[in-house]
């Protein structure tokens, strides 16, 4: 298994090529988001492990740049930005998976054996979140959302038109503990 490491920490950098070899990988460390990139351009990797915050192009740029570009790699986003917003932009910009320094090197070594068991492929490329970008995309229709809440429980494929039952998130989602949605978030 071929993995690619971008860090801008030498230290850092050095203890996780070290780490990875000696678990048998064979690893290729570079220092720059922009070398990253070129890397993918010459070797297919199975597993890139990305800083986020990187000299020249940021990790999430180069995440991005994968997933346009389809690389097929596993890329796990390892950085100190740990707030929310932070996970969701990572793996919304083509990270599968996100670790947060300080870390346990045992558990990225788990993760990176977990994104090895995925399946790989080239359509990892992520949906495009902004609707206003992408037209081929549809603006929300209150209808639709409606027609997507109706479920088919139990019922067989040839009577599904007959016995629609609904979805009550409430219900589904704490309904039962008197808590709505948003409570429970």
């Amino acid at each position: 298994m071929r993995i690619l490491v971008a860090e801008d920490d030498r230290g850092l950098r050095e203890v996780l090529v070290q780490g990875l070899e000696d678990a048998g990988y064979h690893v290729d460390a570079v220092d720059r988001g922009d070398d990253a990139i070129e890397q993918f351009k010459f070797y297919e990797y199975d597993v890139a492990i990305l800083d986020w915050r990187m000299p020249g192009t940021p990790g999430i740029e180069v995440a991005a740049w994968a997933r346009e570009n389809r690389r097929p790699t596993a890329i796990l986003m390892l950085t100190a930005r740990d707030t929310p917003i932070d996970r969701i932009q990572g793996l919304d910009s083509g990270a599968d998976d996100y670790m947060v320094k300080p870390f346990d090197f045992g558990e990225l070594l788990a993760r990176v054996r977990a994104l090895q068991r995925r399946p790989r492929g080239v359509d990892r490329a992520p949906p495009d979140p902004d609707p206003d970008r992408n037209p081929k995309r549809h603006r929300h229709d209150p209808q639709e959302q409606h027609r997507e809440q109706e479920v088919h429980h139990g019922a067989r494929a040839d009577d599904r038109q007959t016995r629609p039952h609904r979805f009550r998130p409430k219900r589904a989602i704490g309904g039962h503990l008197g808590l709505s949605g948003v409570e429970i978030l």
